[in-house]
């Protein structure tokens, strides 16, 4: 698991990378670009995704976030066990 929990990744282009594992957990991420990223397992605990750009349900669904962390208008929440 890599990593980046707090970091500051904003306006960063996350296109097609592979982020499965990593944990991120409350980066900084207003303006990050998450298109076609893989977000198997990628922890965004706490981490506020309201203003990531494009970022898609079922990146959310195979990702681990929960209740503090806040998405995009029309995506769902997924939360792991």
């Amino acid at each position: 698991m890599m990593c980046m929990s707090f970091a500051d990744f904003r306006g960063a282009s996350f296109r097609g990378t592979e982020l499965s594992a990593a944990n991120i957990a409350g980066a900084k991420m207003d303006g990050a670009d998450l298109t076609r990223a893989i977000t198997s397992v990628t922890s965004f605990l706490g981490t506020d995704l309201r203003n990531v750009k494009c970022l898609t349900q079922k990146q959310i669904d195979m990702a681990c976030s929960d209740a503090k962390r806040l998405l995009p208008v029309g995506l769902k929440p997924h939360t792991c066990q």
